[in-house]
């Protein structure tokens, strides 16, 4: 299925752009949300934090080495560029903030509610237990946390991030968006919702790990082109883990069905070797695919697709199964223990070579298996005697 975000396959092109043009013109004027309530995340202040009412005073008291604590809401954008003294700013009561510029800062730590970020060339930057983004009253087109060059070791975990919406420029909309190589990115434990672009979408770097997320729903609103992914992968570097997600409802805009696209998408070509394991996908109107997509070539190495459930993807069309491998090139490539059930028989391939080896997996329709409330599959050809158990299993310590 040839198809790919505008700014996927112009991506230096526009990354250009960004660094020049900071593509401030969605968050200058960002609102101060309204701190509401999340079950997944609970923004706070650490005791003895300085507390503060406007941008001005967030930026003195950080770059004095003084943590934060917002009380009121502050709209527009809270400027802490190359700010490097390692603060924790948080919200409390009435308190948010609005854009955050963190370009280029040194071990800032952010636990609050606020409507966007953009952090390229920062270091050990944590977004923790803070809500990102809009609401369901009122959605933001801004890309809520972007990083558009190269950051070290950033740390996104226990965050409600959600609520934008899409306009045609493929600049709108993301939930993460991370190019330019970023070394040690962390994704953990976060719930990643209501996206009218890309849930995630990277472009490079090395140790990059997606744990324990759940992500969904991702779908364009009526009015926008976007191709949605719940994750993108236009490029990596060595060792990329995407483990224990739950990634879900892809083509869903509220309770519109919205254009499908990728449940994930793993472009061709980076052969740092990717670990797709112990993931459900379910419910999509797309699929996940390898390969295949009409950037980026479609020969691949070092790639392990192993212990995941793929439950009814590929909504959208008809004899458009799930899981597609279209990598006609490379080797090392395993989709081993999966569990691939749809209407259109769960898997598929493209393409003029396999490039992979498929062993121990169940595919099939919807009868070819039975499952229990969380999806795990429960009948007797996902559960070999003497062998571990085909297809994914709920993760512990997950809030869903």
């Amino acid at each position: 299925m040839a198809r790919v975000s505008l700014g996927v396959a112009v991506a230096a092109l526009l990354v250009a752009v960004w660094l020049v043009a900071g593509r401030q013109s969605s968050v200058q004027e960002a609102p101060a949300p309204v701190p509401d309530q999340s079950r997944w995340a609970k923004p706070y202040c650490k005791r003895g934090a300085v507390p503060v009412r406007t941008a001005e005073d967030v930026r003195a008291q950080a770059s004095a080495g003084h943590d934060i604590c917002v009380v009121a809401a502050i709209a527009g954008t809270v400027d802490l560029e190359d700010v490097t003294t390692g603060v924790h700013i948080g919200t409390k009561d009435a308190g948010s903030l609005g854009h955050i510029s963190a370009r280029f800062t040194e071990g800032l730590t952010i636990s609050a509610r606020f409507s966007s970020i953009r952090a390229d060339g920062a270091e050990d930057l944590t977004i923790d237990r803070s809500v990102v983004g809009g609401s369901k009253q009122e959605r933001l087109d801004a890309q809520l946390i972007f990083i558009p060059d190269g950051s070290t070791n950033t740390t996104i975990s226990n965050s409600d991030i959600g609520w934008t919406l899409a306009d045609d420029s493929g600049n709108t909309g993301y939930g993460i968006r991370a190019y330019g190589g970023h070394d040690g990115l962390s994704i953990v434990n976060n719930r990643i919702h209501d996206i009218a672009a890309d849930g995630i979408q990277l472009g490079g770097g090395d140790d990059i790990v997606i744990d324990r997320n759940e992500i969904g729903p991702v779908g364009a609103n009526p009015e926008s082109t976007e191709h949605s992914d719940n994750i993108q992968i236009v490029d990596h570097g060595n060792n990329l883990r995407i483990t224990n997600n739950w990634i879900h409802s892809q083509g869903y805009f509220g309770d519109q069905v919205s254009g499908n696209s990728g449940v994930l998408y793993v472009h061709g070509e980076s052969d740092g070797g990717v670990l797709v394991e112990n993931n459900l996908f379910s419910n999509s109107r797309g699929r996940v695919e390898v390969c295949g997509l009409g950037t980026g070539g479609t020969g691949k190495s070092n790639v392990t697709i192993r212990g995941n459930t793929f439950h009814d993807l590929g909504q959208a069309h008809e004899g458009f199964p799930g899981l597609q491998w279209a990598c006609d090139a490379g080797t090392d490539n395993r989709v081993e223990r999966n569990v691939a059930i749809d209407p259109d028989g769960g898997f598929g391939e493209a393409g003029g070579g396999r490039a992979v080896t498929l062993q121990d997996n169940v595919f099939g329709d919807m009868a070819a298996a039975t499952f229990n409330r969380d999806l795990e599959c429960t009948s007797p050809n996902c559960n070999p005697q003497g062998a571990p158990p085909i297809g994914y299993r709920k993760p512990k310590n997950v809030r869903w």
